[in-house]
């Protein structure tokens, strides 16, 4: 199961490079897995098969492994190779395996870059006609490039929270977005967030604010994709100061446009928990999630203990649960 490229770090170099790439993957039964390398043959109609070459590497943080991929046909790139012999990672808690449909079913109107594990489900309930209605309606969206990471269905199995460690994610915001977002707290219009995936990168980016205003936040040149980093207790830890939610975002801003860049890439840890309010976001646009999920404990932070009445009518309604399921509006408790 591929989750992300390591060299090519950048996901679209990597996805369109005809040269061998090196991607880190969940491997199941790796035990069965004997040292060295093996091969695939990929059948194409018509046209001789592909040879891929695999070579697993080392074991990684979060138990996947670096793999080594090369083909025989560079004619074609990694991401072309993929289409050809992967299939649609959908949520193992559909227990199915991918149907022809599922290429476009799991895939929002959003989508344009390759590279995310899954989709963020909230965004399958738009269309463009949806779009245009709100168009018409004088609302505006903003879009953010989100790559869902496969730790996002890792349960919490931790007896406290402090216990769990939380998945990692990587975003991208460019600068107008920021702008944009910005704007709309400085004139104190409700921001509302489709998914929990956008919401924890509104909030990230209220943290890395935090960060860069007290001179915290420091880039990581990974093959000149500058990256920043957020970690999991960001949000409740006190050397950097609490700011209000625009004055954080024009520090972030501030920090861009100094090293003169137009884009925000960042890997975010950062949990959002009871106790952990969001600080961006008014709402909400979410699916009903499973328990002991880190999205139930985001829609815990968001509702309070309304969470409880949310769900229980939810379950009484025979609403649909999970990826392909109901959706929600659910609008935040702010704290005074």
């Amino acid at each position: 199961f591929c989750l992300e490229p390591l060299s090519p770090v950048d996901y679209q170099l990597s996805l369109s490079s005809r040269e061998p790439v090196i991607w880190a993957c969940l491997i199941g039964g790796n035990r069965r897995w004997k040292s060295g390398e093996t091969t695939i043959n990929i059948d194409r109609p018509s046209l001789s098969p592909i040879a891929l070459h695999i070579k697993r590497g080392a074991r990684l943080e979060g138990g996947s492994f670096s793999v080594d991929f090369r083909w025989s046909d560079t004619s074609l790139s990694w991401g072309e190779i993929l289409m050809l012999i992967g299939q649609i990672p959908l949520p193992p808690y559909l227990g199915r395996a991918a149907k022809a449909s599922d290429r476009k079913r799991y895939q929002t109107v959003f989508a344009k870059q390759e590279g995310s594990v899954a989709a963020p489900t909230a965004g399958l309930h738009f269309t463009s006609g949806v779009l245009e209605e709100l168009k018409a309606k004088d609302c505006q969206w903003t879009e953010l490039v989100l790559h869902v990471g496969a730790g996002t269905f890792k349960p919490v199995s931790s007896e406290t929270l402090e216990g769990h460690e939380m998945h990692r994610e990587y975003i991208e915001l460019s600068l107008d977005t920021l702008q944009n977002i910005h704007q709309q707290l400085e004139q104190q219009k409700p921001i509302i967030c489709v998914g929990t995936t956008s919401l924890r990168s509104l909030e990230s980016c209220y943290h890395l604010g935090r960060l860069a205003q007290a001179g915290q936040l420091a880039i990581e040149d990974r093959e000149e994709n500058s990256v920043v980093k957020l970690a999991q207790w960001t949000a409740i830890d006190t050397s950097a100061p609490h700011l209000a939610p625009a004055d954080a975002m024009r520090q972030l801003i501030k920090f861009l446009e100094q090293r003169e860049m137009d884009m925000l890439r960042a890997h975010t840890q950062l949990i959002i928990a009871p106790g952990i309010p969001p600080m961006i976001a008014d709402a909400i646009i979410t699916n009903f999630h499973q328990p002991r999920s880190t999205l139930l404990l985001i829609i815990a932070a968001m509702t309070g203990s309304d969470w409880k009445k949310i769900y229980a009518h939810a379950l009484q309604n025979e609403y649909r649960f999970l990826s392909y399921g109901d959706s929600s509006l659910l609008w935040i408790k702010k704290q005074a």
